[in-house]
């Protein structure tokens, strides 16, 4: 049975037997030696104290267990003699050769001037750092410069000590390598406060304002963190709502302040009609929305960054863990919905018509009419009706005939994978008229099978009229035709074909209602 103690090394607590502990402590008490007289000596001494408390919790992972004589050794003899300590540039000439392959990337916020990001990669690439902000600026003006530095903040550790600035500059982390990032230190900070002297008072005032400066810019951090949050989590509240929606077959969709979803239908009916069978309509919207999820929780984890919350570090496998789950989840949404894209549009890729003629005669006076809102009420919507879609997807043409029968024409055209496909598709969606010598009603609704799916399906009806025959228009119709109809329709008055175009005649007559 070995006794084992407790002790507080880097603030951090570590059981330890008893050998281990004398030769620990023997340790230190050998470098605190050393170091007696030298400037920083205790800052050297707690950055010592770090490393070691760092190599220790790498040895033991997640075991709760004290440590023993031969891991103290072996920590020891990794941080180097205290006897070498004093040799200035022991550890930086030993190690020169190694430098690039065991560097780590870090940001570097000491000579940063924001976040530290392209100071931290000129260290590690061995590039000056003026070089790497000039990338980010040209990248910025590419328009992915400012993502990519946020990016790289948001994951990118801080150097925040010693060990870390030395394993930055790729040497190894030992005592003479964590005593020269120390004084180094030191000595920026105090050239850096000499070179500002400027006399006391000029001093005060910059101090003061520098403080005023760095709250104000706090306080801004802070409230744009808050905003990039909130605006960040209702986006994602609202792209989990529209997944529940989807995932449930609920919901409907909305332009412009209507459903134009089939007669109300969920959401799904609607998609059923785009997308083909290969493809889950359910899958390729939730494949959309993943898309957007994954930026968004990084702009939220940013937010939350900038609103002065700092979670606590993970480690790297966690870290690295996340980013690829979050990457292959990314990645197999990109392959979905790229998959859906394509299959859909290569049911587009052919156009084809399909006319439907009818010839009757007309009288003079007869009405040109669209249908009667009060026959059809659903009419002017979407809807779904003994498995045929209606939608108001037609166009109108009135145009004078060299015949003395009326001619109503209808091209019906779809498209498809094939000419041959795009072509019955075509041939089975209707355009309804009725007709008599003294009226016609047209639907503005063309109707197709709900098996046919929706693929560009439109009608333009043209309606020819035999020249010098007087046809009153109305105002439904007038409207459909365009702005200029529109424009100077009178239901008064009778409209004649001529060889110029339409004009209104002289005699007002009285349309039936």
């Amino acid at each position: 049975m070995n006794e084992s103690l407790t002790l507080s090394l880097g603030r951090t607590l570590f059981h330890v037997e008893r050998p281990a502990y004398d030769r620990l402590k023997a340790y230190l008490d050998a470098v605190a030696k050393v170091l007696a007289g030298t400037d920083g000596d205790e800052e050297i001494l707690l950055e010592v104290e770090h490393r070691m408390a760092e190599l220790f919790q790498a040895i033991l992972g997640e075991a709760h267990r004290a440590l023993t004589l031969e891991e103290v050794i072996q920590v020891c003899d990794q941080m180097g003699d205290p006897s070498a300590f004093g040799d200035e540039g022991e550890a930086e000439d030993a190690h020169a050769d190694h430098a690039e392959s065991n560097k780590r990337l870090f940001r570097d916020t000491a000579e940063g001037f924001l976040g530290g990001v392209a100071a931290g990669l000129a260290h590690r690439f061995s590039l000056d750092p003026v070089i790497v902000r000039l990338l980010f600026v040209l990248a910025f003006f590419a328009g992915f410069g400012v993502p990519a530095y946020l990016l790289m903040w948001l994951v990118t550790p801080a150097a925040r000590s010693a060990s870390d600035r030395v394993q930055m500059r790729g040497r190894p982390v030992t005592l003479g390598n964590i005593k020269n990032s120390v004084q180094v230190e030191l000595d920026r900070v105090e050239n850096t406060v000499q070179s500002r002297r400027l006399g006391r008072f000029i001093r005060k005032v910059l101090d003061a304002l520098g403080r005023v400066l760095k709250r104000l810019i706090e306080v801004l951090a802070k409230v744009l963190g808050w905003v990039v949050v909130v605006h960040g989590s209702l986006l994602l509240l609202g792209l989990l709502v529209a997944l529940f929606a989807v995932a449930t077959g609920s919901g409907s969709v909305w332009v412009d302040g209507q459903n134009i979803a089939p007669n109300g239908l969920p959401v799904s009916t609607w998609l059923n009609l785009l997308f083909p069978e290969s493809v889950s309509p359910t899958l390729a919207v939730i494949s959309a929305m993943g898309l957007l999820l994954v930026p968004l929780t990084v702009l939220v984890c940013f937010g939350i960054r900038l609103a002065g919350y700092h979670p606590k570090p993970s480690t790297k496998n966690t870290r690295l863990s996340v980013f690829a789950g979050f990457g292959v989840l990314w990645l197999m949404c990109l392959a979905y919905a790229g998959f859906s894209v394509a299959s859909i549009a290569s049911d587009f890729a052919q156009n084809a018509d399909w006319e439907e003629v009818v010839r009757f005669p007309l009288e003079d006076g007869a009405l040109l009419s669209l249908h009667d809102a009060d026959v059809a009420e659903t009419m002017g919507e979407w809807h779904k009706e003994d498995g045929r879609i209606h939608a108001p997807i037609v166009a109108f043409d009135l145009v004078a005939s060299e015949d003395s029968l009326a001619e109503w024409r209808c091209t019906h055209s779809a498209q498809g994978l094939t000419q041959r496909t795009a072509y019955h598709r075509a041939k089975r969606a209707r355009v309804q008229v009725e007709y008599t010598p003294r009226e016609v009603v047209m639907w503005d609704n063309l109707s197709f099978p709900e098996t046919d799916g929706y693929r560009g399906q439109h009608a333009r009806v043209t309606l020819a009229v035999p020249k010098f025959t007087p046809i009153a228009v109305s105002k439904d119709l007038a409207m459909a035709l365009g702005s200029l109809w529109s424009e100077r329709f009178t239901v008064s008055k009778l409209w004649m074909a001529t060889d110029t175009g339409f004009v209104a005649t002289s005699l007002p007559v009285q349309v039936a209602p």
